[in-house]
């Protein structure tokens, strides 16, 4: 079961950390909108989402929408194809964004790779501490992936 499968589309992650694209495009917009709407507006959002893409090709917030519906609706491979372009884009501008970390992290447990999951998220507590938002986030996932690790697992 993914983590709050419905909630996984109710609210934008961490969409509000990411650098803010200097003119988010309607379609952007209107996917935002659909997003709002809950999961069974999925193929909506991402069709919204790619004509985005195809104006703002390097926008971390339609990436971060992508990524965010594909894992709600379980496409998880495409999710991370998302997220590698996701890194690409953030390697250049010589920056890191927890929200990238933390949809890889969440989408490596949903496909059941909780090791991965925690090797991905854990080195980067620190960043999610400052906001309330994003700790108890980072804390919900944490405490789920760490649920299917063996004991021993530190």
């Amino acid at each position: 079961m993914l983590i709050g499968s419905a909630a996984c589309l109710a609210s934008s992650a961490f969409a509000d950390e990411l650098p803010a694209d200097p003119e988010p495009g309607v379609h952007y917009d209107r996917a935002l909108e659909l997003y709002s709407e809950g999961p069974s507006k999925a193929a909506e959002i991402l069709a919204e989402i790619e004509l985005e893409l195809a104006e703002h090709p390097d926008s971390l917030e339609a990436l971060s929408l992508k990524a965010t519906t594909l894992i709600g609706i379980g496409e998880f491979d495409t999710a991370l194809k998302t997220l590698d372009r996701f890194d690409e884009i953030n390697e250049k501008s010589d920056t890191m964004s927890p929200g990238g970390i933390f949809l890889r992290a969440r989408c490596l447990y949903h496909m059941g790779e909780y090791e991965e999951a925690r090797l991905r998220l854990e080195p980067f507590w620190a960043f999610f501490q400052d906001d309330p938002r994003s700790k108890a986030r980072y804390d919900q996932l944490m405490t789920a992936i760490m649920a299917k690790l063996p004991a021993d697992v530190d």
